[in-house]
Parts: structure tokens; sequence; C-alpha cells
């Protein structure tokens, strides 16, 4: 195939650069079914959550206490704490929320302007199929959660290109490259604690990979350490609180979801929230459940579900568990969702492997479901509210994206597997 599919990659890349544009000059919001938060700086976007960090920094400059930093009133996050030491040092703070709320947008473009590169590089089988492709990837850059991280200014846009860089680096046949990607996957843990799923592809049978290991090792170390931490972000970041699928996921969501009346709100009805630890139960339950058929499925059938080349795999199986963890933590805000683009990456390029076609359909429709309803979806000017239905089919959607690759990956423990680089 010419190098010209490298030009492919300009379909996603263009898409989300546009509509990022669209979005900070106009504020149309709402057309996305975001709510926007009032802006406390000289930035016409909120970048909200960027403003808790910006603000943060200002209080380690000044010498104050760190608790009411957030201009926003909202519970003290100690994970904001790293990211504020940085900015302090490089003395920025909140008089510099909009430049590096646009410079977050920024990141995020390039992260998607890379997975459309890696995209074109695997593919196989034609133009025509790759553009489509391409254009199937753009779709998933631009729905609501992507847009709500954008006017939150949310550093998960970092986290999100150093674990996409640390899955490919680490895919790599050079040691140089695996020991960088082992560091940017610290990097990423770093900013926000819950990517350690990112490392659950290099937990398998067959050649170890040293530095993924080496790497895994490190975070082990500093989740130990940092465990109160972890356990504090996870209570103010109110996790663990009822709620629907409103503007969050969970495993609990979705039973919470369906047993809310319509319209269903951002708190589920009273009968959820007086059994809100059974319904949680429920949840864990049916993701195992889940896993454990979508397991036995692939352990018994005679179809090869092996996934290849080793980057395919990596992105996969690494997307998804970072999404597992918050998943089964508790309700987490949706934006996060965006760790499911190399999910997308990497079915769109499975879907050329016949063995496992059905397998990638599975997982690119459960991410578009997902992606699509996800948000906070609030009464846009139209009168627009996702129905309970659609929430539910996201949720859904999400299940099975995540359960079928806790299976993929526990097949991977069962068995060594040869795969190219």
């Amino acid at each position: 195939m010419p190098s010209s599919r490298y030009l492919t990659a300009l379909i996603p890349t263009g898409s989300i650069a546009l509509v990022a544009t669209w979005q900070l000059s106009s504020h149309s919001w709402s057309a996305f079914g975001v709510e926007p938060m009032q802006s406390m700086t000289d930035a016409q976007t909120s970048f909200a959550d960027l403003a808790n960090i910006t603000f943060t920094a200002d209080c380690l400059r000044d010498g104050t206490p760190l608790e009411g930093c957030d201009p926003y009133g909202r519970p003290f996050q100690p994970y904001v704490v790293i990211p504020a030491r940085i900015l302090a040092w490089l003395h920025l703070g909140s008089a510099s929320t909009n430049m590096l709320g646009l410079a977050l947008t920024v990141v995020f473009v390039f992260t998607v302007a890379l997975l459309g590169i890696w995209i074109a590089h695997q593919w196989k089988v034609g133009v025509l199929g790759l553009t489509g492709a391409q254009v199937i990837f753009a779709g998933c850059c631009v729905t609501p959660p992507m847009v709500l991280a954008i006017e939150r200014g949310q550093l998960e846009f970092v986290t999100l290109a150093c674990v996409t860089s640390s899955l490919l680096l680490l895919s790599s046949a050079k040691v140089g490259a695996r020991c960088a990607g082992a560091v940017l996957g610290n990097i990423a843990v770093l900013s926000k604690f819950f990517p350690v799923g990112s490392w659950a592809p290099f937990i398998r049978r067959g050649k170890p990979n040293w530095p993924a290991l080496a790497g895994l090792l490190v975070t082990v170390l500093f989740t130990v350490f940092t465990w109160a931490t972890l356990t504090q972000s996870t209570s103010t970041a109110r996790a663990d609180l009822p709620a629907t699928s409103k503007s969050q996921f969970g495993s609990a969501n979705l039973v919470a979801t369906a047993l809310t009346p319509s319209p269903v709100g951002y708190t589920p009805s009273d009968w959820v929230i007086d059994h809100w630890q059974w319904i949680r139960l429920m949840g864990w339950v049916t993701y195992i459940l889940v896993t454990l058929l979508m397991w036995l499925y692939l352990r018994y059938s005679a179809t090869n579900m092996e996934i290849s080349p080793q980057g395919t795999r990596n992105l996969l199986l690494g997307g998804a568990g970072v999404i597992v963890v918050p998943y089964l933590l508790g309700s987490s805000h949706d934006y996060r969702e965006m760790f499911l683009l190399p999910v997308v990456a990497a079915g769109l390029v499975m879907v050329q492997q016949g063995p496992s076609r059905p397998v990638a359909i599975t997982f690119l429709a459960g991410c578009f479901a997902t992606l699509v309803t996800g948000s906070a979806m609030v009464p846009t000017d139209s009168g627009f509210l996702w129905p309970k239905a659609a929430m539910i089919i996201g949720d859904v959607g999400l299940l099975a994206v995540l359960t079928l690759a806790t299976a993929l990956w526990l097949n991977g423990l069962q068995r060594h597997t040869t795969e190219s680089r």
C-alpha cells in the first residue's frame, strides 16, 4: 500500500481539531449535551478541573492550606498536588489556566493523530477500507465525553497520551523504546492513579517483557505507598455514592439506571439509594459472570482468537484495562471513556483478521454505543435528553467491552502465544 495511506490519519485528526476549535470559539457545548461550568479565570471556557490544579499551584507558592483551593468549592482531591507542584515550580498558576487548557486540547489532537497514523501503518487490505476505518475512528473521537473533557480542561488528556505512547513503545523490539514506554506508563499512573490497568497486557505467559514488568513493579510500589491518598481520592470524588449513567459509569450504574424512573437524573431513585450496596454487589457479580461466560467461549472455541501484532493486543487490553479499574471501584466521570480510543483503534485493525472479526466488531459496537451515549447530556436548547433506553444501551456496550477484554486477558494467561511484533 502506498505511503499516501498515512494521509488518511488527517480524517480523525482534522475532525477533532475542527470540533475543538468550534467549541472553544463558539462555546456551543450544549450541542454535545455538555453542561458548561462558570469560568473562574479570564478564559471564556471554564477549564474547571484544570483550574483546580492551577489554583492549587497558587496556594503552594503562597504557602496557604491546600484544602479550599479549588475555586468551585469542591472537596480536596489529593491527585491535584503532584501536577500543581510541577506548575508551581514552572511559575505557572491560575493566570495560565487558559493557555494550559488550550495546550491540553492540543495534546489530545496529537494523541488522535498518533492513533490515526498507527491505524494507517497496520492496515493491509486497501485504501477504501482504511478510509472507512478512519471515518469510524473520527466519529468516536468527537463524541460527547471528549467534548466534555475539553470543556473541563482534563489532565486525562496527558494521561491518555502517556498511556497510548507507552503501550506502543512497549510493543517495540528495541529495548530502549520499551524502557521509554515503561517510564511513560509510570508517568500516566503518577498523573491520575487509576491507569494501573494499562499494565495488564504484560502480565501473561510467554517471553516476559522486562521493561514493562519493571514499570509494573514501580507502579505497585507507588500504589502501596500512596494507598491512603488513593482511597481519599476515591471518597472525595464521591465514587462510592449512588449514581446513574447520566454522566458517569460504573459496574452498578446499569442496574441503578434501569431501576430509576424516566427521565433519569444524576441521582437514582430512593429505592436504589436505600439498596446501593446490594446493587454494587450485583454489578460486580454481573461483571464476573459475563467475563466467565466469555472466557469459557474463548477457551473452548475452535476459532483462533490470537491477537497480532503485539501493538494491537497492547492497545486493546491496555486501553480497556485503564477503564476496568474505575469501573469496578465505583461511579466514575465518563470523560474517562477517552481511554476507549486505543481500544477502538485496535478493534479497527483486528477487523482485517478473519478469525477475530466477531470479537473486533463486538469491541467496536460496544465502544461506539458507550461513547455516543456518554457525557452529562443535560437538556439542550432544543430539549434533547438521552432516553433511559439509550443510557442502558451504552452501559451494556461498556460491560461487553470490559468483560470481553478481561476474558481475552485471562485466555492469554492460560496459553502460550507467539505474536509478531
